[in-house]
């Protein structure tokens, strides 16, 4: 995964961090090649990290570097030891102070970067603010190339110096004094340098061939670790390596969570919502169930589950209609047939049976029979009526309707 490296310039301090803020970035690979490189505002910088880890470089001068050899590597011990080992060297209380470790295995020696506890959250508060949730804050001059100790590094920017004096310490100041914080430096290390890479603009004023007797190697391109995941002291530990590791496996999920919640709340409202209507209009269609049940059946007192009784009512009552219906279609019909047959040469050609009523297409010698017939249908309780009567050659073919009077 490519890293991005955030840098106040110099000499910025973090209390001039606001929105507005220049920062310089740099993109490198997993082989901490450069691949871009160039200047954001902090309200834009989070857009560079959504594919990519972030790494918050602070300024060394607001920390404190240095390195102890205690007997125990035991972390939590260290963690306890540190800070009353360290005490006498500090000017601030220790309760107000935060101490971050790297234990180098194959020295035994720690390296301690300690920073202020409230200047550190308000710098990781404002960062979250802005969407920017690094996984590494440090000093920037973990990212100064580093070989050994005969040959240090210098980044020179805005006729300011950050120099990088050891694996774990270095310091930043103006150009115009920087040979002589070179002497004094060199006083307090037992090697001394033998050579000083400074990275600075080929333009950049000032640069001569050996500060304090130390030869000078120019480069015109950005300086870069490739010792970093090894030498850095990471500030996000103890109770900020928790907050750290909230927000970083949150931050790429929270808008797809937030929006998920949001249309499941919306579903289960919708839900909510709709079965309350259900609800409710189930118990006004079981009120006027019950209504039609008792004004259609005032007899019946024990009223249980109207929608069940009034449909077996119902049933019963089709029942009822379709045994009267063939009861009444048989009796139309008998009397019919009976009628017809006191009338020579008549028959029946067709029957349709609807409603109550039956209609037969019928076939007489004459309309005096027709007329005849009709007559003796009535006298059996029988209304007739004739739909259509039509003369033929030999015959008269009609269609009655019969129901019972």
């Amino acid at each position: 995964m490519d890293t991005v490296f955030f840098r106040l310039p110099m000499p910025t301090c973090l209390r001039d961090l606001n929105a507005d803020t220049a920062l310089h970035w740099q993109q490198v690979d997993s082989e901490y090649q450069i691949l871009a490189s160039g200047v954001t505002d902090l309200s834009a910088a989070y857009q560079l990290t959504t594919q990519h880890r972030c790494v918050f470089l602070v300024p060394v001068a607001e920390v404190y570097l240095t390195q102890l050899t205690l007997k125990t590597t035991n972390k939590k011990q260290l963690c306890q030891a540190v800070p009353y080992a360290l005490e006498e060297e500090l000017s601030e209380d220790i309760e107000q102070l935060h101490f971050a470790l790297n234990t180098h295995s194959q020295s035994g020696v720690t390296s301690v970067m300690v920073m202020n506890r409230a200047r550190l959250q308000e710098l990781n508060d404002l960062l979250n603010q802005y969407q920017l949730t690094p996984e590494i804050i440090t000093a920037d001059i973990y990212n100064l190339s580093w070989q050994d100790a005969s040959s240090w590094s210098c980044l020179i920017e805005h006729e300011h110096a950050l120099v990088r004096t050891a694996l774990a310490d270095g310091f930043c100041c103006a150009c115009s004094e920087l040979s002589q914080y070179i002497d004094l430096s060199i006083k307090h290390t037992e090697h001394t340098p033998e050579q000083l890479r400074i990275y600075a603009a080929a333009d950049t004023p000032g640069l001569t061939t050996d500060i304090a007797g130390i030869a000078l190697e120019l480069h015109n391109t950005p300086s870069v670790c490739q010792q970093f995941e090894s030498t850095h002291i990471n500030l996000l530990q103890q109770e900020f390596a928790v907050q750290k590791t909230q927000l970083t496996s949150i931050k790429p999920w929270l808008t797809a969570f937030a929006l998920t919640v949001t249309l499941v709340m919306l579903m289960l409202l919708g839900n909510v919502i709709e079965v309350a209507r259900l609800n409710k209009l189930d118990k006004q269609l079981n009120q006027a169930v019950e209504a039609t049940f008792r004004q259609a059946f005032p007899e019946v007192v024990n009223i249980v589950n109207p929608r069940v009784q009034m449909e077996q009512r119902m049933a019963d009552i089709a029942a009822q209609n379709q045994q009267k219906q063939r009861s009444l279609f048989l009796k139309l019909l008998h009397h019919s047939a009976d009628s017809m047959r006191t009338h020579a040469d008549s028959a029946i050609v067709d029957i349709h049976y609807k409603a109550s009523q039956l209609s037969l297409d019928i076939i007489v010698p004459t309309i005096q029979v027709l007329e005849a017939l009709t007559t003796t249908m009535q006298s059996k309780q029988m209304n007739v009526e004739v739909q259509t009567a039509r003369n033929e050659a030999q015959h008269v073919e009609a269609r009655i309707i019969v129901e019972e009077q």
